[in-house]
């Protein structure tokens, strides 16, 4: 049997339902929402002032949503097996694969510079972009596996079809947790505050269907 309830337990505003004027306590994973993402610690809380509790979820996924991309270049991704004066453990391996298509008018522009013997500025930017890709995907299970950095990185490039018109880029490393991270420096904060944003930003996915119509 459950408890009436006369006051929102957050803003005290009355809890209600008529024709005229309503004012409901919201849902139980909405609660649980507002609490795990804002830290506040409530019984519940009604429609009238989830609002812009709702609205301060959205700024707090924003803001690490945009230190994320902001700064998870910061994860190293080296291809040496040993960092130098690292003592870390190995977790995982970590792998990201992309294809691109370099299109007819790159392929012309390309046998254009090889015929002179130039380099292909159209590919190697596509390649560029590919290995930015990768990279990004590397980093981000670096992140969901609570790990610091990627060695013994390896890249891979192919050309697919009859034509020559797609090239593929993999790359595949170890993850790993390094014990003393501090070796990083300033990095070692910024690898710190990544993980905290990715947790974050993991936590609201989560829990982001019962804050959607508020």
């Amino acid at each position: 049997m459950k408890t009436q309830v006369d006051n929102c337990f957050n803003c005290l505003s009355p809890i209600k339902s008529n024709i005229l004027s309503s004012n409901r306590l919201v849902t139980e994973r909405a609660t649980v929402a507002i609490n795990k993402i804002l830290g506040k610690a409530q019984h519940g809380y009604c429609e009238k002032c989830i609002s812009p509790l709702a609205t301060q979820v959205r700024d707090v996924f924003a803001e690490n949503d945009r230190f994320l991309n902001q700064h998870i270049g910061h994860i190293p991704i080296l291809t040496t097996h040993n960092p130098y004066q690292w003592a870390y453990m190995p977790v995982s391996i970590v792998t990201g694969q992309i294809v691109i298509g370099t299109g007819v008018i790159s392929e012309f522009k390309s046998s254009l510079t090889d015929f002179f013997g130039e380099a292909s500025n159209s590919f190697a930017e596509k390649i560029a972009m590919g290995e930015k890709n990768i990279f990004a995907q590397l980093r981000k299970k670096v992140l969901q596996m609570d790990c610091d950095a990627v060695i013994a990185t390896d890249i891979d490039y192919a050309e697919l079809g009859s034509l020559k018109n797609m090239i593929m880029v993999c790359a595949s490393g170890t993850a790993v947790k390094i014990k003393n991270v501090d070796i990083l420096g300033e990095n070692a904060i910024i690898i710190t505050k990544l993980k905290e944003s990715f947790k974050m930003v993991l936590l609201i996915n989560e829990y982001k269907d019962s804050l959607v119509s508020y």
